[in-house]
């Protein structure tokens, strides 16, 4: 027989052990839910919520924020000619040279099919537009590969807007 202590003590570690696995279980359910699967950046779902918490953040503490959409060029031509496994690869790498390009308090979302949002907080239009050229010398720097031996020259279009009271979301 078990000491009634022992048992009591064996089912609050089991009950503690249940209780972490259920969040973790969670946690891991909200991180997939809100990462876009092909490029692992965040997607459009938990977009809305994030600029919008930036948005009031910036009204309220004046801190300059800066909204920027960056749309790869000519990206359909990609798909035609080289086929979907070379766009997706594109978007991969683009949404990697991004996201290492970016300071660490930068937000961005996977937007639409090739186009990119990033949320630059304490960043007025002077200091996005020096993000914005280093995000496009990131990709003007090295072509991708596609099709094993065919370097693919990407660029990007960008535009930026300084976050205002009157900024919709």
């Amino acid at each position: 027989p078990i000491p009634l202590a022992e048992y009591d003590a064996f089912i609050e570690k089991i009950e503690g052990f249940n209780g972490q696995a259920r969040r973790l279980r969670e946690a891991f359910r909200k991180a997939v839910s809100e990462l876009d699967p092909l490029t692992g950046l965040n997607n459009r779902q938990i977009m809305m919520s994030v600029l919008a918490r930036e948005r009031e953040r910036a009204i309220r503490t004046k801190a300059p924020c800066c909204f920027v959409l960056a749309d790869i060029d000519h990206f359909k031509a990609v798909n035609d000619t080289y086929g979907h496994g070379a766009g997706d690869h594109v978007l991969r790498t683009v949404a990697g040279r991004f996201l290492a390009n970016l300071r660490p308090y930068d937000d961005i979302f996977r937007y639409g099919g090739e186009e990119f949002l990033i949320c630059l907080p304490n960043a007025n239009e002077g200091t996005a537009t020096e993000v914005t050229d280093r995000l496009r010398m990131s990709l003007a720097e090295k072509p991708v590969m596609v099709l094993e031996d065919t370097p693919l020259e990407l660029t990007a279009s960008f535009g930026l807007r300084l976050v205002t009271e009157d900024t919709p979301l």
